[in-house]
């Protein structure tokens, strides 16, 4: 294993076939303090090298407020805390916020946050590398010398789509951690087209009175009109421990190949009032972002758009699953999506027990609330 590859363009096209089409979010990542991407962003990468793999790695600064992508504090605490406040009753609200907080500080109090994590994109899901137990061992070997007091982590792993993955990790010492329940659509499935909501859909996409279009070199996007759309949805609805991503790291997605986008231009005005994006991962689509303008008309669609669209126009044609992200499972469900398990893979047996402690805690919650979760989550029907 090698930190911080060199530069040669042999070098790096002899070991990762991909790293150009990554090649500008991985350089944007390294070349500038996380928190020039986003105010809630505490950390610092570096580029790794496993298995001729070039793969981004952050180590974050145990800071709050954080991010759900960076800290496992709100992974675990904060973030959940948002959902229940959205879905309890208001009268039990002041007790599981007390809970909560006294939760997070447990989890905060016993070092859960220092962590050195592999393959982290600040992204929601991120894309599935192959790599090998030989590779993984010998940079955790490496880590444990550099880093002996802090947890080994690789997050959002989903056995169901990238079995050979989890595999890996558990045959390399790393214990799968439970974090959501995530959507998986499988468009070559026989029933689903027979689902009302995906007839519905399609129809809406031909009928839209929005120009579609794609990312084209040279074509120019309103960098700061996607990251207005990202914020009102993420942050103002959703809440403050979604990253806060800024124009600049929008840019670097948009400048990303691996990265494929859609964006509903409006006929009258000629500006974005939606947009979707997704990558591809293996065996797998992945919906990675989606906004849309929360102040116009839901009638518009736009959301039903946004999210399909991958679905119908890249899924579909090539006959991949897509997994469809946690939220919002009810709709999903009624255009034929599955529930799954995404997991965090977790190396931490150097550790004295007290630091082992907050992970043996948060499996614990992840396989409960997981579990009620998958059991109140049956097949969507129309």
């Amino acid at each position: 294993m090698k930190i911080d590859p060199p530069e040669s363009s042999d070098h790096r096209a002899g070991l990762c076939p991909n790293f150009e089409e990554w090649r500008p979010l991985w350089k944007t990542l390294v070349e500038s303090s996380s928190r020039e991407l986003g105010e809630n962003l505490p950390g610092e990468f570096r580029l790794v090298t496993i298995d001729g793999q070039i793969l981004p790695m952050l180590i974050p600064h145990p800071r709050q407020p954080a991010a759900d992508v960076c800290s496992p504090v709100s992974r675990y605490s904060h973030y959940p805390l948002v959902e229940i406040r959205k879905r309890a009753p208001s009268w039990r609200t002041p007790l599981f916020a007390a809970a909560a907080t006294a939760w997070a500080g447990l989890l905060t109090g016993l070092q859960i946050d220092w962590t050195v994590q592999l393959n982290n994109h600040l992204l929601t899901t991120n894309p599935a590398p192959r790599l090998t137990e030989s590779g993984l061992r010998g940079w955790i070997r490496e880590m444990r010398a550099e880093f002996p007091r802090h947890t080994l982590l690789f997050r959002t792993v989903i056995p169901t789509l990238e079995s050979q993955l989890a595999e890996t990790l558990q045959s390399s010492g790393a214990r799968m951690v439970p974090t959501r329940v995530v959507n998986v659509i499988d468009p070559t499935r026989s029933d689903f087209e027979r689902h009302a909501n995906v007839r519905r859909d399609r129809a809406l996409l031909r009928q839209t009175p929005y120009h579609i279009r794609g990312l084209s070199p040279g074509a120019p996007i309103d960098a700061e009109r996607i990251v207005e759309l990202y914020r009102t949805l993420y942050l103002d609805k959703h809440g403050p421990f979604n990253a806060a991503f800024n124009r600049r790291f929008f840019e670097a997605l948009l400048a990303t190949p691996a990265i494929r986008w859609a964006f509903w231009e409006s006929p009258a005005t000629g500006r974005i009032d939606a947009f979707s994006s997704w990558f591809r991962s293996g065996g797998s689509l992945t919906s990675m972002l989606v906004g849309y303008d929360r102040s116009l008309p839901a009638k518009l669609g736009l959301y039903r758009m946004a999210l399909m669209y991958p679905v119908f126009h890249e899924a579909q044609p090539a006959g991949l699953p897509i997994n469809l992200s946690g939220g919002a499972t009810s709709f999903k469900q009624l255009r034929g999506a599955q529930t799954v398990r995404e997991y965090d893979a977790v190396w931490d047996r150097h550790l004295p027990a007290w630091r082992r402690l907050p992970w043996h805690l948060v499996t614990w919650e992840g396989q409960q609330f997981g579990r009620r979760e998958l059991a109140a989550s049956p097949p969507g029907t129309d």
